[in-house]
């Protein structure tokens, strides 16, 4: 599973996924930028939602599936003068990476989905990560948008924000057909979804210590 998150946390992915249960792994995340990120910044990366994902591929890996984690973009900070063009080629050039060391297995990415698209937006538009691997290779998924709530980081700061409805809310499941015109390969439905809060605001353990999946 490659995740949209600098690759100085690497060496804690490889540790949180050898942690021998889920209060050292969480140990591990509290020393880490994701547990402790610039307060404004709390964005979804930092949540309690994705602390459990983190978890549940720990627990997929003890007990036995051949199941590692990559953190893909790099952490060099972008050169004056170089725009979201040299991003988005750079975040293409990680998950390359992430391919070429295991090229038997499937890789799973989590990014935003303007970072999923295969072609532009507009003509206008800097060309996305996934634009720039090869199509064939690619299965690009947009998750509708059905309403409910995120957690948002925008410039006057972090907090719950309402989705707008934009797809039909009753659609579920997985729906593999050309999405906006040729952008993604399919589409994903999950309904009105609600925000997970930043991962600080767990006062225990207990929510991800539980064991069970997620």
């Amino acid at each position: 599973m490659a995740l949209e998150f600098p690759d100085v946390l690497q060496p804690a992915f490889d540790a949180i996924l050898a942690a021998p249960d889920d209060q050292s792994a969480l140990a591990i995340l509290r020393e880490t930028p994701l547990w402790t990120p610039d307060p404004d910044r709390h964005d979804g990366r930092s949540s309690v939602a994705m602390v459990e994902l983190l978890q549940a591929i720990r627990r997929l890996k003890a007990a036995g599936h051949d199941v590692s984690l990559r953190a893909f973009m790099s952490s060099r900070p972008r050169l004056a003068g170089f725009d979201q063009n040299y991003r988005e080629l750079s975040m293409a050039a990680g998950l390359a990476d992430v391919a070429r060391e295991r090229p038997e297995a499937r890789v799973l990415v989590l990014v935003g989905s303007f970072h999923a698209a295969k072609a532009r937006y507009s003509a206008n538009d800097f060309l996305p990560a996934a634009a720039h691997l090869p199509p064939d290779e690619v299965i690009s998924i947009l998750q509708l948008q059905q309403g409910g709530q995120s957690w948002s980081c925008k410039v006057e700061g972090c907090g719950l924000t309402d989705i707008s409805l934009v797809d039909q809310s009753a659609g579920r499941g997985l729906i593999l057909r050309s999405v906006d015109n040729g952008l993604f390969d399919g589409a994903l439905g999950l309904g009105p979804v609600t925000a997970s809060p930043p991962a600080p605001s767990m006062d225990q353990p207990s929510p991800i210590s539980s064991g069970s999946s997620s």
